[in-house]
């Protein structure tokens, strides 16, 4: 992961702020799929939307599903990931190589031409949420929500 990369830096803070306020201390896939429904506007919700799935539903019954709130709030920056927001984080890194963009007229993507790495954006990390089969959280949004990886990919021009 590329740390230079302003959206990761941006959606990591954005995440270990919710677990903070939340009174967590860790970061976890939740914390972060609370985060990227929190923002108005941005792809995540316009894939939510698109898919028929209600944001401000879906953000509170991923609230339901994390423990209670600790008693006071943490620090964002001390929180620690768990091993399954790692993953996610990775995920996201592999949906940037599985899914080109910027695609030149030729065929070539603009980023490897200019030897930029691509930057991941809130649609990689949503589907990197969405991508482990056995993942509690996958599963859940698939039975909720009918919310499945090829759906979203789909939805988010991945197809």
């Amino acid at each position: 992961m590329d740390p230079s990369n302003t959206e990761i830096a941006r959606i990591v803070r954005g995440s270990a702020e919710a677990a903070a306020e939340m009174g967590h201390s860790e970061l976890d896939a939740e914390h972060i799929l609370l985060y990227l429904l929190s923002e108005p506007g941005n792809d995540v919700v316009h894939v939510f939307e698109s898919v028929g799935c209600p944001v401000e539903r879906a953000g509170a019954s991923v609230r339901e599903v994390l423990p209670p709130p600790g008693a006071e709030r943490t620090k964002a920056h001390g929180l620690r990931l768990t091993k399954r927001a790692e993953r996610v984080f990775q995920n996201a890194c592999l949906e940037v190589l599985r899914v080109p963009r910027n695609k030149e007229p030729d065929g070539s993507v603009l980023a490897e031409m200019q030897g930029a790495a691509p930057s991941i954006d809130p649609r990689d990390m949503l589907s990197a949420l969405l991508r482990d089969a056995g993942d509690p959280l996958t599963e859940w949004f698939e039975r909720e929500f009918g919310v499945t990886y090829e759906l979203v990919r789909g939805a988010a021009g991945g197809g």
